[in-house]
């Protein structure tokens, strides 16, 4: 697995999980990212 496939696996996981738990969490992820 290439580093670019990395980056977009793991941005794509955030992407998930925000859309997961909701806008509600995310000033808290801003904030502690």
């Amino acid at each position: 697995m290439s580093i670019e496939e990395a980056i977009l696996l793991d941005t794509l996981r955030c992407r998930l999980n925000f859309l997961r738990t909701g806008r509600s969490l995310s000033q808290v992820a801003v904030s502690s990212a």
